[in-house]
């Protein structure tokens, strides 16, 4: 399980140009090494804590724990904490009230029992530091920095490994491309196959500080008990002259036969998970091609299945009900392992009537995204989150139209009389703002900016 965090857009800093394309390319990045994520940008206060909520729950089980955060952070009396986007430090009780403690987020990592790994780009020129030191006062004796602090590894478990953007109390660069210096040497590094963390995170170092004139150097606190390895591959020798499987120089030595075997018992199921059980088995083997062609046709046969259950029946003019065979609520094998993304959420080709009908499901099968209204929002990921680990669905935060034809059927008769009691409508359109008549009032722009910022409360509600 991984927790992708990218905040960039901070009301009372500076905007970071970068974060949030760092924390989605490390998401997608972490996705394709098999990684599950829960992913939250431009975070105020309350949704970094809902998250850390939702990522604590999904990742009791989870043998690698790991947390990327992209962003501003700060450092108070050696304690480490991460800057939501409305976090102001106007005060004393700031850190206690606005800001997250990575202390706690370790925490929350460690209750998985696993491996725990957190990567930290944070320490970016904040000039909030500044901002929490004035209003912390001398009296205060407290020390504020910029940069990050050396964290102490307390209570380790099975292994915990900090991976700072610098080093301790040293500012790090945001990067003139689309990704900072530290994020663009781990995207480039993290999946190194069959290579152990400690060595990954050696070769990020290199990059970074060969990159940026030796200015920066990452910083690697670890305790680990054991190696790690990220992007494990099965290296397997095929042979077609032996046939007893026998073991040459620690290799595992299958032959031509054993391997057409194993394909065949997999044709003959025509399950999915027995083709994928055969390329873990042989990855770069004679019939790895065919395994993969084969598994393509029977997930799109899936998706063909699904599309012919639904139906869409009008029982008003604007009001459409989809209905689908109402068969036993338990959902196959084959549907579980389906990926579930921005992808396959975007090919769904939703419009905003089918975006409100999704919430109203939701709402019907116990999981409150609040008023249906078209738009997704995190309350809505969050809805989608909770139904999907209900379920036994990977939890992503995504549907996939699987998934949506298993909504409908659980809450068919429900939603057909929600549906009815609660028309379609179409949003009306705002009419253009009047141009606002000047004001001489010396206290105007402190009237609009407190305006704006219950506006944008209101928008980022949901």
């Amino acid at each position: 399980m991984a927790f992708i965090v990218g905040n960039g857009a901070y009301d009372h800093a500076p905007s970071l140009d970068n974060p949030v394309n760092d924390a989605t390319a490390m998401s997608q990045k972490l996705k394709q090494m098999g990684f599950l994520t829960v992913e939250g940008l431009d975070l105020n206060h309350s949704d970094f804590e809902s998250r850390i909520r939702d990522f604590a729950k999904l990742s009791s089980d989870a043998d690698v724990v790991a947390f990327f955060y992209a962003g501003h952070g700060i450092a108070v009396d050696g304690v480490n904490y991460l800057i939501p986007v409305d976090a102001k430090f106007e005060d004393e009780t700031a850190l206690d009230f606005e800001a997250i403690s990575v202390d706690f987020v370790a925490k929350m990592m460690r209750r998985a029992g696993g491996v725990s790994l957190l990567f930290l780009d944070a320490c970016r020129n904040n000039p909030l530091a500044g901002t929490l030191s004035r209003s912390m006062g001398q009296s205060a004796r407290s020390t504020v920095s910029s940069g990050l602090a050396e964290m102490k590894l307390e209570d380790p478990g099975k292994g915990l490994a900090i991976a700072f953007a610098t080093s301790p109390g040293e500012i790090a660069l945001d990067g003139t491309g689309n990704h900072s210096p530290f994020t663009a040497a781990l995207l480039s590094h993290i999946d190194a196959q069959n290579i152990d963390f400690t060595e990954v995170m050696s070769r990020v170092t290199g990059q970074v500080y060969e990159e940026t004139g030796q200015s920066q150097r990452p910083w690697l606190n670890t305790s680990l008990t054991g190696p790690v390895v990220l992007n494990p591959i099965a290296q397997v020798t095929l042979s077609s002259q032996d046939t007893t499987g026998a073991a040459v120089g620690g290799t595992a030595i299958h032959s031509l036969e054993t391997e057409k075997l194993v394909f065949d018992m997999a044709r003959e199921s025509g399950r999915i998970s027995d083709y994928k059980a055969f390329l873990t088995t042989f990855p770069n083997g004679v019939f790895a091609a065919f395994a993969r062609n084969e598994i393509l046709i029977l997930e799109q046969q899936l998706v063909d299945q699904s599309m012919a259950a639904l139906k869409t029946t009008e029982t008003s003019e604007d009001v459409q009900i989809r209905s689908v065979n109402p068969g036993a609520l338990i959902p196959s094998p084959e549907i579980l392992v389906l990926p579930a993304n921005e992808v396959t959420q975007n090919a769904m080709g939703m419009d905003w009537k089918m975006r409100r009908e999704i919430q109203a499901r939701l709402n019907l099968a116990g999981h409150d995204v609040g008023r249906p209204d078209g738009a997704f929002g995190p309350k809505t990921q969050r809805g989608i989150l909770a139904w999907q680990t209900d379920w036994g669905f990977s939890p992503t935060g995504y549907f996939n139209q699987q998934q949506y034809v298993f909504l409908v059927t659980e809450t068919r008769d429900s939603y057909t009389t929600w549906a009815i009691n609660n028309p379609v409508s179409q949003p009306k359109k705002k009419a253009p703002p009047k141009k606002p008549k000047p004001r001489k009032s010396q206290n105007d722009n402190g009237v609009g900016a407190f305006l704006g910022g219950v506006a944008a409360g209101i928008l980022l509600s949901r």
